[in-house]
């Protein structure tokens, strides 16, 4: 077995070697011929492993809380279940965050509007107030409407390395009497959060 020693001006080497076992075939190493390269380890830092545009890291919670509001919640946001966590790898990151839950919505033969805002690290910094009615139901004899929803918050303002929570706020709309339950029945629950290199 050959081996390539590179020696380091301070008397060290580093040595390029052949397998331990013998191949099937020739193998061959070829270098790039059209830019520089470092070869990355599994201790090399994070800013030399993941390209711009790469999924650095991903969080998964399962949320098995549910929580119910009514006329006492109207025309305010209302914290819902639906929270977790993530300590970022860079602080310039896009941080894209999946809340999906199970949402019922009764009218109580009015009309029934439900819009979302997002806190980060218990500030608001999304509301509902460009989507006024993300969730809309209207009808008599209080009809019940049940929807498997996915909202979705992009963050790149965070400018952290340190954790970043994420809770999503419901907003009742001024309907008097609206009920909206999250996760009542039982649903799976999950906020999944991806950090992409920026």
């Amino acid at each position: 077995m050959s081996n390539l020693n590179f020696l380091h001006s301070g008397g060290n080497k580093v040595t390029l070697s052949a397998p331990d076992s013998n191949p099937t075939s020739d193998r061959i190493l070829k270098l790039p011929s059209n830019a520089d390269g470092t070869i990355i380890t599994s201790t090399s830092p994070d800013s030399d492993r993941f390209k711009t545009g790469e999924i650095v890291q991903v969080t998964a919670s399962v949320i098995t809380a549910s929580a119910i509001f009514n006329n006492s919640h109207i025309n305010q946001y209302n914290d819902t279940p639906m929270t977790a966590s993530i300590t970022p790898k860079f602080a310039d990151s896009t941080i894209i965050v999946n809340f999906q839950f199970g949402i019922l919505l009764r009218d109580q033969g009015s009309n029934a509007g439900l819009g979302y805002g997002v806190k980060r690290n218990g500030t608001r910094v999304i509301s509902s107030s460009t989507n006024p009615h993300e969730q809309f139901c209207s009808g008599s004899g209080s009809p019940l409407n049940g929807y498997r929803t996915t909202y979705t918050y992009v963050d790149t303002t965070y400018n952290s390395t340190s954790q970043q929570t994420y809770l999503l706020e419901a907003f009742l709309r001024n309907y008097s009497n609206m009920i909206a339950e999250f996760n009542s029945r039982g649903e799976t629950a999950n906020v999944v959060i991806y950090e992409v290199k920026g």
